[in-house]
């Protein structure tokens, strides 16, 4: 059974209570001049607000718990004590048993403070700094991530934050191996799920309890979502894997999208290797759509002045559309040689005659 805290020191004392009392009479029995309301009311709005006070109190006191963080958001390290800025650089990371150690990893790695190491090799600064990497803390708030900073250990204070609740440390652990299974036994095998047939997501779940446990994992639990009944895949969600579900609807609409993808793809290539103005590529990609049988699905071209259209596009399910977009030659050159350049790598080398 989980612990509770002691809030009896965020509660008032007898006198306070006994003044508030004869000032929240005194304000009931006042003389109104308009219509008179029912006391109850307002005494359950004043009860009300005293307990939001008192949770804000809780909150404020640090009174709050690992139960409340959001782990499956992760772990942002930061490379400043700042939450935005100008050269300010977020690494996310998954969850982690200790947060500190994981950041201090991609600090040794120089991965967080690219933009200085840039400077200093460029004379503008001296660094890293004597302490390399820096002192860092790791900061909470209920209902998001884990914040690691550089700064003393007060910093998350400073921030509007707290430190790591006390409990934190078996959750923490559940979630850093909730994730490990993830990616080590169910990542490559049942991360997306085929769309268009609606699967059962029961099924889906048991695979996966038996994979985990072959894989040494059998304690990591496997839940499904409430999205509706079909399965859309399987991810790591905090501190358990979680059958990803959706609706019908959404199911067969993620379908036409991927049929959308498919018919349009010979499309695509061409306008990765030749400029092709939007509004042609439009009526080509309308004609692709309507022999794939995919009438439905509308064409909306942007940026219709730039001269080459996008070798990429977006899908809309809530309007069934394809958005294709456009860009200038200079982008498109150098779109082009990154497709060519990825193209050769896909071929690999070919032998002499």
């Amino acid at each position: 059974m989980t612990k509770k805290p002691d809030m009896s020191r965020l509660l008032p004392d007898e006198a306070t209570i006994t003044d508030r009392s004869h000032a929240l009479e005194a304000e009931l029995t006042k003389p109104r001049r308009r219509r008179r309301r029912v006391p109850g009311g307002r005494l359950a709005i004043a009860l009300l607000a005293l307990l939001a006070l008192s949770g804000g109190a809780a909150w404020a006191t640090g009174l709050f718990s690992a139960q409340e963080i959001a782990f499956q958001d992760g772990v942002g390290c930061y490379s400043e004590a700042r939450l935005r800025g100008p050269r300010l650089s977020v690494t996310i990371t998954h969850a982690a048993a200790d947060p500190v150690a994981k950041c201090e990893g991609y600090w040794r790695e120089g991965v967080i403070d690219t933009g200085k190491r840039r400077l200093a090799r460029e004379g503008k600064i001296d660094y890293p700094p004597d302490h390399y990497p820096p002192h860092l803390v790791a900061c909470a708030r209920p209902g998001s991530a884990i914040a690691v900073f550089p700064g003393p250990d007060d910093v998350c204070e400073r921030l509007g934050s707290k430190p790591l609740p006390e409990d934190y440390e078996a959750p923490g652990r559940e979630a850093a191996r909730a994730y490990t299974a993830w990616n080590r036994i169910l990542a490559r095998r049942m991360q997306i799920l085929a769309v268009g047939s609606c699967w059962s997501p029961e099924p889906i779940a048991s695979r996966a309890r038996k994979l985990l446990a072959a894989g040494g994992y059998s304690d990591v639990p496997v839940r499904i979502s409430d999205d509706g009944p079909c399965a859309k895949g399987v991810e790591s969600r905090g501190r358990s894997i979680e059958v990803v579900t959706t609706s019908r609807r959404e199911d067969e609409t993620a379908h036409l999208g991927d049929l959308a993808a498919e018919a349009l793809s010979r499309l695509f290539d061409r306008a990765s290797l030749r400029c092709i103005a939007p509004e042609r590529f439009g009526l080509l990609a309308r004609s692709a759509l309507d022999r794939a049988g995919l009438s439905q699905v509308r064409v909306a071209v942007s940026q219709r002045f730039w001269p080459c259209a996008s070798s990429s596009y977006g899908f809309s399910p809530e309007k069934l559309q394809v958005e294709i977009g456009a860009s200038d030659r200079k982008t498109w050159r150098f779109n082009r040689a990154a497709f060519v350049r990825y193209q050769r790598r896909l071929d690999g080398p070919r032998a002499d005659g």
